[in-house]
């Protein structure tokens, strides 16, 4: 999902004040690392089971590979327990030092992407020039995790860093419009706008209608109609790309078409790599 910022400074939003003093000079950059624990638990499960199943059941060539796969879990569970000894650590860069962490561990993922605008993928870092005489910026936090905060800081050769923590929550898709309604046989197709939404980190209600962030790959919705004899839906599923927030209108959206007297349930589709909202994911239909 997608936080523009513009405006002055306010302490709940994602913007931050334009430098205003002096700062020191040096750079400090520190990288916090997390343990692959996954990875080398799933390594060490396949190189015991399937090395053991090659070197029982098959020929030389099997039994070859079979302790190689064995060998290389083995070497796995070396690595996992490499973790409980060490902590993750974090990589640190001061001026011309560089500081490493001891152990086996990997860069912690990403929770959010910055950019300059909304039309601009994100990065760790974005780059956004400040006018003569400005008081604020605004900038894009494309959010890339569902738990927060994360602290974005905003540092210029010559000022003081301004900083700001942004909340991160799930996401997911609704049924925007309509709510229950009826409709009369025959009559023309009822639009039903699917929208992207953030949501209450506890109840998974919707809080707000989100845009999602540019460069996503275009999320498929879909709408599915309990009695197809009353009415089938038409359109779906349809595709939401990055920047916008729900499906078109017309013969660009999902419909309901009604065909003949009865109930259906019109329910909203579970998207993978989301969460699922608690409402607002199916209407009632009735054509009459």
């Amino acid at each position: 999902m997608t936080s523009r910022t513009s405006g002055k400074p306010d302490p709940a939003s994602d913007d931050l004040p334009a430098p205003e003093a002096a700062r020191g000079a040096g750079e400090r950059l520190a990288i916090d690392f997390i343990h692959a624990r996954g990875q080398h638990l799933r390594w060490i499960l396949i190189g015991g089971i399937v090395g053991a199943l090659c070197i029982r059941s098959l020929g030389t060539l099997g039994q070859v590979a079979g302790v190689a796969l064995v060998a290389w879990g083995l070497w796995n569970a070396w690595k996992f327990a490499q973790t409980f000894r060490f902590p993750a650590g974090t990589v640190v860069v001061a001026g011309d030092d560089v500081e490493l962490p001891r152990g086996l561990c990997r860069g912690a993922p990403a929770k959010l992407a910055l950019a300059p605008n909304a039309t601009t993928i994100g990065g760790t870092s974005a780059n956004v020039n400040v006018a003569a005489g400005a008081t604020s910026f605004s900038f894009v936090a494309q959010a890339l995790d569902s738990v927060g905060p994360v602290q974005v800081t905003a540092a210029a050769l010559g000022f003081v860093d301004g900083t700001v923590d942004i909340t991160l929550a799930p996401s997911g898709f609704v049924i925007s419009t309509p709510g229950n309604f009826s409709v009369a046989v025959g009559a023309a197709n009822r639009n039903i706008q699917i929208c992207a939404a953030l949501l209450n980190p506890i109840t998974l209600n919707r809080v707000e209608n989100a845009t999602l962030r540019f460069g996503i790959t275009p999320v498929s919705v879909g709408v599915a109609s309990s009695n197809p004899a009353a009415g089938v839906i038409v359109g779906s599923p349809r595709s939401i790309a990055g920047n916008t927030s729900c499906t078109g209108s017309g013969a660009a959206g999902i419909q309901f078409d009604p065909l003949a007297v009865g109930v259906s349930s019109l329910s909203l589709g579970a998207v993978p790599g989301f969460s699922t909202p608690s409402n607002q994911q199916q209407i009632t239909a009735t054509v009459n």
